[in-house]
């Protein structure tokens, strides 16, 4: 992945979602989307760049802490506290707070691997650690992760590890190995646990609370005496805050209370790549409370990295060319066809000699690039800019102004950037080897990173908008208003989806029915609720129907309703001049159960859309799947992965369904544009009654009936039996009819797309995408539009403001 490229494509896909999905057709709200996004720090914090240098090794470099390691061990400095801490009868709870890819695990896995190893030459059986995690996905990784260990270790022989959590695998095991196809795994068999209780259970802390209860799981604690559970480790401790740390908290007390363990016997162990070593007072009091335990101040294990200076301590500076302002083309990645062609011509820009596309994507090669890149002043420089700048994440701003002065005058505002970002992919590219000569680097499982790329990009909610009412308005965060402009009215924003008219949302309470109220809960209440104080204003027009419209004028002082003959309101000594606005009488009358009742409907004034008026925001949910779109839609990142983290089951259920539903949409959208663009340019236009078998013929070949069914089948359609079957285990079943049931559901699909779904979102018509042109009463033509679709942006900003 080249991260930095990807940041920037997700701050444009977001922005260009946003101005999508609230395009404003009202005289005096047109651009209020775009006025709110001018300055991007109301919605974007970031990016944030990291170049974590290596983790500085243990300075006593003699034998291996623990006998069966291989000689050639040598332990990081933050490893070898770990092991000093958590080994032998001193051992003492620990918090592990160091970065991904820092060697966590073996912080804590070698030391009771240690532990198992003595107390089975003892002779002694029972669950000796239990590793809480709190995913399932988390543990069963780990758990691979630990058989391998014990297999491939001699003196860890006969050490017993066990898997148990909430879904029992397809195939399980009664016993540590490693599987057919080359996988390792640990005791998965539930009776072969009780049976013969693992020395380490892994396992999450829902689950552990069953274990304890349930009368089945009795047998797995039947052999355990008071001093035997020597180890609790706790994975990702962050998460387990708020209710959920009090269940976890409460969870370990009844653990020592039912095993009897004495005051002291358990050692703790909380991990996290979060919590970091500031406030370690905070830290040891937050651990404390959730384990029981009481932990000295030494117990926090925070990541010790070299220096700047040690890490080029022996490098020579060998290249000091790099990309003049005239090559911001040559930069620029949305000039090249490809991630491969465009690494390729920057290799020239910063060491003179051309490489191919294939060249650059060899492992041997990208192995020597990490070295030419340690000899190169510019990267020498950009280490030493970035630790003066913060011992942690870099603003990227900063980063650029100090750029700016240093290289030649430039007329582009893109040349910092392009220049950074072509440096930076080099060193995301870069490899070096991974335990092995240089020579003797095959592939991929031969290298490790150069070093890692990290940038963080922090997005904020579109929750509780408000704007000022006045003309135009300004929409801004209601949580962000000063109390100078808490001096000003501030309404909800509301929005038509079919014909984006827009306005203001207010509520007149029946004790005050000439002023509106601008507590923007209440107005949320009385919306959702359709109660009669709701109001909706616009901006005076003369074409506005009186039928429908109330000509007004309104203060946007305090909120007061005037008649039209009114100047100005006396609500203060300075005069102010009031805001012209036609209100909706938005009340209906209705039935329910034989009585009649008044509501206040949501149909908008203008184009008389059933329900369509809604309030402008936007939350975290909507705004990921557009990020995780951006994220699998960008040619600049090859490794589709996604890690997702929620606050409760509950929200990660949600999320799941409706990422998955906003995922389909937003990979078909794309999908079907390029279909029409590849029809154009070969001078064959398509029907709307040709593009559903031009789509099954463009993408069925080229992704094969396994990824074009998984891609392409709506959610709606999820729960059929063969596409269980097909997510589960890669193949359909024999005489499966999922592949007629895709291709009689298309024609529905494509169709809705230019006609009932067209409005939803960055379609394909609201981008401008693509289009439906009549050629007869009875024929449709689609055209694709002069803009490419926003889902995968293919040109940066001109300035990263």
């Amino acid at each position: 992945m080249q991260p930095l490229i990807v940041s920037q494509q997700i701050t444009q896909g977001v922005a260009d979602f946003l101005r999508a999905a609230f395009p404003a057709t009202t005289p005096g709200f047109d651009g209020l989307i775009q006025r709110f996004l001018a300055d991007r720090d109301r919605v974007f914090k970031g990016p944030y760049l990291t170049l974590p240098l290596p983790f500085r090794k243990q300075a006593d470099r003699g034998q291996p802490t623990f006998g069966w390691l291989p000689p050639g061990f040598i332990p990081h400095a933050h490893q070898g506290r770990a092991f000093a801490r958590l080994t032998g009868e001193q051992a003492r709870s620990t918090l592990v707070a160091t970065g991904t890819g820092s060697g966590k695990t073996e912080c804590f896995l070698y030391p009771i691997l240690e532990h198992c190893r003595e107390q089975r030459e003892l002779g002694r059986s029972g669950i000796k650690a239990i590793i809480l995690y709190p995913m399932n996905a988390l543990a069963s990784d780990q758990a691979s992760r630990l058989a391998k260990e014990i297999l491939r270790t001699p003196a860890l022989a006969g050490i017993r590890a066990g898997l148990y959590v909430g879904e029992a695998p397809a195939e399980e095991s009664s016993r540590v190995q490693q599987l057919a196809d080359g996988s390792f795994s640990i005791i998965t068999d539930r009776n072969a646990l009780r049976e013969n209780p693992p020395d380490i259970l892994l396992t999450n802390y829902k689950m552990l609370d069953f274990l304890l209860i349930r009368a089945a799981d009795t047998p797995l604690w039947a052999r355990q005496q008071p001093d035997t559970l020597r180890y609790l480790v706790v994975d990702e401790l962050h998460t387990f805050d708020g209710a959920q740390g009090t269940d976890l908290a409460c969870l370990i007390r009844r653990l020592k209370g039912r095993l009897e363990t004495p005051p002291g016997q358990l050692v703790c162990v909380g991990t996290s790549a979060t919590l970091g070593s500031d406030g370690e007072q905070d830290l040891l009091a937050f651990a404390g409370q959730i384990f029981g335990e009481t932990l000295d101040d030494q117990a926090v294990i925070a990541e010790d990295r070299e220096p700047v200076a040690d890490y080029l301590a022996d490098a020579v500076v060998e290249f000091t060319q790099s990309p003049p302002p005239d090559a911001a083309s040559v930069l620029d990645p949305a000039g090249h066809a490809d991630l491969q062609s465009w690494l390729a011509a920057q290799v020239p820009l910063w060491f003179g000699t051309p490489y191919s596309a294939e060249q650059v994507v060899d492992a041997g090669w990208r192995c020597r690039l990490g070295g030419m890149l340690k000899s190169h002043f510019a990267f020498q420089n950009l280490l030493r800019d970035m630790e003066r700048l913060g011992p942690r994440a870099v603003a990227l701003d900063d980063l650029l102004a100090v750029l700016a002065r240093r290289l030649p005058p430039h007329a582009d505002a893109r040349y910092p950037l392009l220049w950074l970002g072509s440096l930076l992919a080099l060193v995301a590219h870069a490899r070096q080897p991974r335990g092995v000569s240089l020579d003797a680097v095959r592939g991929e499982q031969d290298v490790a990173f150069f070093l890692q790329v990290k940038v963080e990009l922090w997005l904020r909610e579109l929750r509780r908008m408000v704007a000022s009412l006045d003309h135009p308005p300004r929409l801004t965060h209601h949580d962000d208003l000063s109390k100078a402009e808490q001096a000003q009215v501030w309404l909800p924003v509301i929005h038509c989806r079919d014909c984006h008219a827009t306005g203001w949302g207010a509520t007149l309470p029946r004790t005050s029915p000439n002023q509106f109220n601008q507590d923007i809960q209440q107005f949320y209440s009385a919306f959702f609720a359709e109660d009669v104080s709701t109001r909706f204003l616009f901006p005076q027009s003369e074409s506005a129907d009186p039928k429908v419209f109330e000509h007004k004028k309104v203060c946007p002082r305090c909120g007061t309703l005037h008649a039209l003959g009114q100047t100005h309101c006396d609500c203060a000594e300075d005069p102010v001049a009031l805001v012209d606005v036609d209100v909706t009488a938005n009340l209906r009358e209705g039935t329910r159960n034989g009585a009649r009742y008044t509501r206040s409907h949501h149909d908008c004034p203008y184009c008389g859309g059933h329900k369509t008026l809604s309030i402008v925001g936007s939350q975290a949910a909507s705004l990921a799947a557009v990020m995780l779109a951006q994220l699998f839609g960008s040619r600049f990142n090859p490794d589709k992965k996604l890690i997702a983290f929620s606050d409760s089951v509950q929200d990660a259920a949600h999320r799941a369904g409706f990422l998955a539903a906003r995922t389909w949409r937003l990979n078909l959208r794309p999908a079907v544009a390029q279909v029409i663009a590849a029809a154009q340019q070969a001078g064959e236009p398509l029907t709307l009654a040709q593009l559903p078998q031009a789509f099954e013929d463009h993408w069925l070949p080229a992704m094969g009936q396994g990824h074009y069914l998984a891609n392409f089948l709506p959610p709606q359609l999820h729960w059929l039996r063969d596409f269980e079957t097909l997510m589960s285990e890669g193949t359909l079943p024999a005489n499966s009819e999922l592949p007629q049931d895709l291709r009689r559901i298309l024609p529905w699909v494509l169709n809705a797309e230019f006609g009932q779904d067209a409005h939803i979102g960055r379609s394909l018509t609201v981008t401008g995408t693509a289009s439906v042109e009549p050629l007869c009463p009875s024929r449709y033509s689609l055209m694709a539009g002069s803009t490419t679709s926003t889902s995968w942006p293919k040109t940066w900003p001109s300035a990263w403001r």
